[in-house]
This record gives structure tokens, C-alpha cells and sequence, in this order.
């Protein structure tokens, strides 16, 4: 669960983030949001960045040294064998993908089906849209005024049922985003504990299955004592919080003030028999390259 700021919406990211692995490693995906059309959401999801992007990410500024073109041309030339293994990567990929969703209902199209499948990724490019062939396998569902929480959990159940397969066949991870759960749209509909009740039945659904669901939550529109009940109901916790433009005191402790646009924290970490918060905090760093 990510508790969503204020001031900023920076905690969109982390969601953006997660709709689009899964998209991209061709995982089904259910998104359910208070916005009168969801689908016009996964518009805003980040494209996958590109091998030279990713590269020059990870390599820094350049030295202006004479072996320059030497080492462009040796990076030219790995960058087609890794484009060449890639390809290969896919295509079995594919294979795979295919046969593990051949007796499957269509609610599910496959992203291998729309166009090529890809390896683990992780690297996004925030500046560019996701390819349009690749929403193909995301289900929408609003939940705006006058939607009702069992008729969402219904969805939920559906989505997740048609998970299953037959022992020993390719097992597939479903994803399920839900924004804003407790947004005034929602509430003018249910009570604090219908919502809590629907919390603890989506719980239960996503761990007898295989799928993974993230919830962003506005915490300040829920009573202190309601929020504190739906933190101790996440497996994982995490807050965005923004940056203040002029904050001369957090400018003199960080380096790098400027490129700084918020901060990641990590309140709880999925654990066994224990309530106690695991607390970490991470920075949010601007990438212009």
C-alpha cells in the first residue's frame, strides 16, 4: 500500500511503475480507479527505455581522451550481439507465453500476441508513452459515484480465477492497482469499515493466488484511527513525500538539492509475527539524461 502525498503527485510513479513491468513481462493486469475512465490512465504509463539510454545511464559523463571512437565502436558491437541474444530471448518467450495461454479464456490477451514479448525490465523512460500494443492486457474498472465495493471485489475475483492453471504448466503472476481507494468518489457510496472489510477479502484473495496487488490511499481523508488500522493491514507500507522548493535547511544537509524530488519511505516490509515498522527512507532523483 502507498500512502499518497499531498502536496505532489509523486506516488503516481510508483503505480505508473508497476502497471508497466507487469505490461511489459506480459502479465495480465486489473486497474481500478475513482476516475470516470481508467483507460485514459494508462496513457500516462512510461515507455521502456532504450539499451543506449540505459547504457549511457550507468557509464556517466564522457572523458575526452583519444580512445573515444575505440570505445564507441566496441559498444556498437556489443549492442548488437546484446539486440541479437535479446531477439532470441523473445522469441522463446514467446513460445512459452503461447503455450501457457492457449486454453485460457480471452479476457487475456497477451502482449506476445500483440508483437513480441520482452526479458525482465526494469529501466523506464518517463519523457515517452508506453506502446499502444502493449495495454492490450490490462482490464479497467471504475469505481466512481455509485459503483459499489462487492461489485469490485467481484471483478477482483474474477480477474484472479482466471490465473489458474493445471500443474505443471507455466504458472502466470497477475498484477491488481487500485488508486485511491478511499477518494471521495468511493466514500460517498460506502463506510469506513465497509472499505476495511473489503481490504481484509482482497487480502485473502491475493495470497491464495498467484498475484500481487498495490493500493495508493489519500490517508488523510481517513479518520487517524481508521488509517492506522489500514497501514497494519498492508504487507508493505511506503510513502512519497514531495520536496519544498525553498527549504534552505534540507539544501544545506543534501547534496544535490536541486535534482532532489521527494523522498521514498519504506514504513513496513512484509514480515512474519511481528508488528513492528521496518523504517528506511530513499531519495527521488531527477534523471534529464
Amino acid at each position: 500500500m502507498i500512502m499518497e502525498d499531498n502536496e505532489a503527485p509523486h506516488h503516481m510513479l510508483l503505480l505508473r511503475y508497476f502497471m508497466a513491468q507487469g505490461l511489459v513481462h506480459s502479465q495480465p493486469l486489473f486497474f481500478a480507479s475513482p476516475l470516470p475512465s481508467p483507460q485514459a490512465f494508462l496513457g500516462t504509463l512510461p515507455a521502456i527505455a532504450s539499451v543506449r539510454e540505459s547504457k549511457s545511464r550507468s557509464m556517466g559523463p564522457k572523458d575526452s581522451s583519444g580512445e573515444d571512437e575505440l570505445r564507441i565502436a566496441w559498444q556498437y558491437r556489443r549492442y548488437l550481439s546484446e539486440q541479437k541474444a535479446l531477439e532470441e530471448r523473445r522469441l522463446r518467450q514467446q513460445e512459452l507465453t503461447a503455450s501457457s495461454w492457449a486454453p485460457s479464456s480471452s479476457s487475456f490477451n497477451h502482449a506476445s500476441t500483440a508483437g513480441g514479448s520482452y526479458e525482465f525490465c526494469n529501466d523506464f523512460d518517463m519523457r515517452k508513452p508506453l506502446e499502444r500494443s502493449l495495454l492490450i492486457g490490462a482490464k479497467c474498472e471504475s469505481f466512481a459515484s455509485g459503483a459499489h465495493l462487492g461489485g469490485l471485489l467481484d471483478q477482483c475475483k474474477d480477474f484472479v480465477s482466471k490465473l489458474a492453471r493445471p500443474p505443471g504448466e507455466t504458472q502466470t503472476v497477475g498484477r491488481l492497482a487500485l488508486q485511491s481507494l478511499c477518494a471521495p468518489q468511493c466514500m460517498q457510496t460506502c463506510t469506513d469499515w465497509e472499505l476495511l472489510a473489503f481490504l481484509q477479502a482482497l487480502k485473502g484473495i491475493v495470497r491464495a493466488s498467484n498475484s500481487v496487488a498495490v493500493i495508493t490511499f489519500p490517508a488523510s481523508l481517513l479518520r487517524p484511527t481508521m488509517a492506522i488500522r489500514w497501514q497494519h493491514f498492508a504487507d508493505i507500507l511506503l510513502s512519497v513525500e514531495a520536496v519544498l522548493d525553498e527549504d534552505k535547511e534540507m539544501a544545506g544537509m543534501l547534496t544535490d538539492y536541486q535534482e532532489i524530488v521527494g523522498f521514498l519511505r519504506v514504513h513496513k516490509l512484509a514480515s512474519m509475527n511481528t508488528q513492528v515498522y521496518f523504517l528506511l527512507l530513499f531519495m527521488i532523483v531527477k534523471d534529464c539524461t
